[in-house]
């Protein structure tokens, strides 16, 4: 919407198979007057990387675009694309506080990019946009890393945990390098409807161009993913044929 507000026209790309990386796909569809491309690295919903390689492929075979990588997940996947900001000055890499960091709630994050690109944003950017609260908890959130090493490990064991369940229940799941699941159903809205009623909520993503079926779970402690296993049995129990087998 804010693009369109400033006349210009969004185009999504989306591979034939959704959970490939996506870089041929863009390689094809990049224009020569193609201002941004906006990649997810990993991606949301698959959990997908593109290799840093493929990112300084795309930045040298486009000079003239401007390339933002959004490593929102970053911490789960330990692949970032930061090091080639100097190399590349038409990159910015985005980072951000709500996911690993658990402070979505104070609306903070951060980009990398060349000098170039940093002076140009600052033309933009309003100095009360950030409050000094946000500031004070991201410091704090950067400078303790046992605390994100043992979340990640958390999160690690509990997506093993609910990958293998969901399989050996029969179903249709997938994963990669973020913090969630996908898992393909039958009836989607009725899924997540009836996990809402047993208050855990997951997000229906068969909207999405090359997604039908799938619902997304985010993964959380390995507590709450042996319960959320234990509710799915529950709804399996009124209902077999709940997965996409």
């Amino acid at each position: 919407m804010y693009a369109k507000s400033r006349g210009l026209e969004p185009r999504l790309v989306t591979p034939s198979d959704v959970f490939e990386v996506p870089t041929a796909t863009l390689m094809r569809e990049i224009r020569p007057d193609t201002q941004l491309v906006y990649i997810t690295s990993p991606n949301n919903p698959t959990g997908v990387v593109i290799p840093t390689d493929d990112v300084a492929q795309l930045c040298k075979a486009f000079p003239s675009t401007l390339f933002v990588v959004d490593e929102a997940y970053y911490e789960f996947s330990g692949v970032t694309a930061v090091g080639l900001v100097k190399r590349y000055p038409n990159l910015i890499v985005t980072r951000t506080f709500s996911k690993c960091f658990g402070i979505a709630g104070l609306r903070i994050g951060y980009l990398v990019a060349s000098d170039p690109v940093i002076l140009q944003l600052k033309k933009l950017y309003n100095p009360k946009s950030v409050n000094v609260l946000a500031q004070v908890a991201a410091q704090a959130a950067l400078s303790d890393k046992q605390f994100r090493e043992n979340y990640v490990n958390e999160v690690t064991r509990g997506k093993e945990i609910l990958l293998q369940g969901l399989i050996d229940r029969g179903a249709h799941a997938r994963t990669g390098d973020a913090n969630f699941i996908l898992v393909k159903v039958l009836d989607p809205l009725k899924f997540v409807q009836s996990l809402e009623s047993a208050a855990v909520y997951v997000r229906d993503r068969s909207n999405m161009p090359g997604f039908k079926g799938w619902v997304r779970i985010t993964v959380g402690t390995v507590a709450q993913m042996e319960d959320l296993l234990t509710r799915i049995d529950e709804l399996l129990k009124k209902n077999p044929r709940l997965l996409d087998h």
